[in-house]
């Protein structure tokens, strides 16, 4: 109780209630230390709540300082905002003046591209000027030539002419005959003919100068036309560029080309700038909202900054008046807590010593009752004939040994079948060791007992362990089941009848349009006598199906495998499945046609008839725009293919050479 008081006398506020104690009854000790210690306990949960509270400053001193830097923040956003809210009109007049400037630009483009396609025209006229003008005078000079020539020519044909009508006399002489009437005169006697003058001309002689004549008229003609043509094309050329300079027009067209492409390019920035003035009006709109948000956000912070500086200090005012002369609330809290604690242990001590001094001053008349019984006239005589604590507890095992071996030879004196052995010797080597045995069998049995039940529990165990794990293991099993069939399925193994994998299911869907696509030419190629027929059967000995194509035979309507059919119907369907293919393929992109195609031999496994059809199908491939090259040997391709390449061996290699 001394040792336990110690703390309560080394503080002010224990001290007073230590002097309390000095003197007192024990009976006295609860009331007058319980309300200390009540009081000291409930001012240690004041304090932890205050604590708390202390906590609770030190958040809302950081929330304030994080509440001030938020204020900062919006400041400087707000002024930002600000900033493009002041210099928004200029930029929306700016953009607005830009997209009137493209406005005007637009209107003129057409202006400027009439303007610019008379400056190209009028450059052009003068530079056709150029190469015209010369051949204009030149035509010019083979007209006065043709001209003279011409005249030149008619003056021989009239002189050829006058010439053969002087001597048209001797010509008609010529053809007279006696006896026969003149065609002049009728006279049948031509006794004195005229005879042809030196230059008389014949009537070949005419002709060959009419015809000298004719040409030369002709090609004064053509010569004049063609004067015509370059004059009336000399006029045009000069009323289109205005008998101005080369050099003039190509300034005035490279001016016009400019002026053109700069209108033009303003006129395209028109959409740019009034996607700008829209968006300059959004942003308007937007800034605005922003600085209203901004505004409530700093009205916000603000309020919350006070609520948080008012409730910081209502705590800090709290936790100075509570924590006093101390250095701080923690420090006050371990104080009084110490002295809650230390009354607390002081009631204990003082009750435990109250109890102990009872229980001491009963043992006391008890020992002095026992030495008197014992013989002993005080209790320090009786103290002087105690034994020491080991002694005793010797004597008290060799009392209890001798008892147990008297107790147990009486119990085997007591037995009736003892009774009647009477006092000959036993043998007890036998019972000794049959005991023995029984003994370790006994052992032996309670060991396997024990770990028969050790185990017996671990199965227990283990089995619960087993059937929770197997009750969790159920749902997943039947999830894999589940999946396992969908995937022998999707496989094309398992429930999967027609042994058909979901690759072979989608390729089918493809295969069908193709199949579609080469029976439109088959029919064509075989006249119209086969086409495909997909088929998702399964094969034989197991083989998966999905992915097979058969014939049907529209003369004997019957379907049948594509193997019955000869050489040159495998070709004709292996053309057309092709083909049928790079319509499929066409049409899967987007419509990019495969342009170009080459068909490797097969040819010489047709007809005639068959060899038409075939040709005719690629001719209309061709005819569409697509390339198609055939290899072939057959010496009948050369008069279908107007254009081949001849590949020619050679010692030293192969060449190509184009054959026609």
């Amino acid at each position: 109780a001394v040792a336990a008081a110690a703390p309560l006398a080394a503080d002010g506020e224990g001290q007073a209630l230590v002097a309390e104690l000095d003197g007192s009854p024990a009976e006295t000790d609860r009331a007058l230390i319980r309300p200390h210690e009540q009081r000291w306990s409930a001012e240690v949960v004041r304090l932890d709540a205050l604590l708390e509270q202390e906590q609770r400053l030190t958040r809302l001193e950081a929330d304030r300082v994080a509440l001030q830097q938020q204020r900062r923040d919006l400041a400087v956003r707000a002024e930002r905002i600000a900033a493009e809210l002041e210099g928004l009109p200029g930029r929306r007049d700016a953009a607005e003046e830009a997209a009137r400037r493209s406005e005007r630009a637009a209107a003129t483009l057409p202006r400027l591209e009439a303007e610019l396609a008379r400056a190209t025209d009028a450059l052009a006229a003068a530079t056709e000027l150029q190469d015209r003008a010369p051949r204009l005078r030149r035509l010019e000079d083979e007209v006065v030539a043709l001209r003279d020539a011409h005249h030149d020519a008619r003056t021989a044909l009239l002189d050829v002419r006058e010439r053969r009508i002087a001597g048209m006399a001797a010509e008609l002489a010529t053809d007279l005959v006696d006896g026969r009437p003149c065609v002049v005169c009728g006279a049948t006697a031509h006794p004195n003919p005229a005879r042809p003058a030196s230059d008389t001309a014949t009537k070949a002689d005419e002709d060959a100068a009419r015809e000298a004549e004719q040409r030369a008229a002709a090609e004064l003609t053509r010569a004049q036309a063609a004067v015509a043509d370059a004059a009336n094309t000399v006029a045009v050329l000069r009323q289109r560029c205005g008998d101005a300079g080369l050099d003039t027009l190509t300034g005035m067209r490279a001016a016009a080309a400019a002026t053109h492409a700069a209108t033009a390019a303003t006129a395209a920035e028109r959409e740019r700038h009034r996607g700008e003035i829209a968006r300059l009006r959004g942003l308007d709109a937007d800034l605005r909202e922003q600085a209203h948000a901004v505004d409530v956000e700093v009205a916000q912070a603000a309020h919350r900054e006070e609520s948080a500086a008012a409730e910081a200090d209502e705590i800090r005012t709290r936790i100075t008046t509570a924590a006093g002369a101390e250095d701080s609330l923690a420090a006050r809290r371990r104080r009084i807590a110490a002295l809650a604690g230390a009354a607390a242990n002081l009631l204990d001590a003082r009750v435990r010593a109250a109890n102990a001094a009872t229980v001491a001053r009963e043992r006391a008349q008890e020992a002095t009752a026992a030495a008197e019984r014992a013989g002993f006239a005080s209790i320090e005589q009786a103290l002087s004939a105690v034994r020491p604590d080991s002694r005793l507890r010797e004597i008290e095992q060799a009392l209890r040994a001798a008892a147990d071996r008297r107790a147990a030879a009486q119990a085997v004196l007591d037995d009736p079948e003892t009774a009647r052995v009477g006092d000959d010797p036993v043998d007890l080597t036998e019972p000794e060791a049959a005991v023995t045995r029984s003994a370790a069998a006994l052992a032996a049995a309670v060991s396997a007992a024990s770990e028969a039940e050790r185990r017996h529990a671990d199965i227990e165990k283990f089995a619960a362990r087993l059937e929770g794990e197997y009750a969790k293991l159920v749902p997943l099993r039947d999830e894999q089941a589940e999946l396992a069939a969908l995937a022998d399925v999707v496989a094309g193994t398992g429930q999967n009848t027609r042994k058909m994998s979901l690759r072979s299911y989608v390729l089918a869907a493809r295969l069908e349009e193709v199949a579609e696509s080469a029976s439109v030419r088959l029919r064509r190629m075989s006249g119209g006598r086969y086409e495909f027929v997909h088929t998702d059967a399964a094969g034989t000995h197991g083989k998966r199906g999905g992915l097979g194509l058969d014939i049907h035979d529209e003369y004997t309507g019957a379907v049948r495998s594509t193997k019955t059919l000869s050489g040159g119907e495998s070709f004709q369907a292996s053309l057309a499945l092709a083909l049928g293919l790079a319509d499929v393929v066409a049409a899967e992109s987007g419509g990019l046609v495969l342009d170009t195609m080459f068909i490797d031999e097969g040819f010489g496994t047709l007809d005639a008839d068959a060899l038409d059809a075939v040709m005719g199908v690629l001719d209309e491939l061709r005819a569409g725009g697509r390339v198609v090259g055939v290899v072939s040997h057959v010496d009948e391709m050369r008069q279908r293919i107007p254009s081949r390449l001849h590949v020619v061996r050679g010692r030293t290699g192969s060449t190509v050479e184009i054959a026609s």
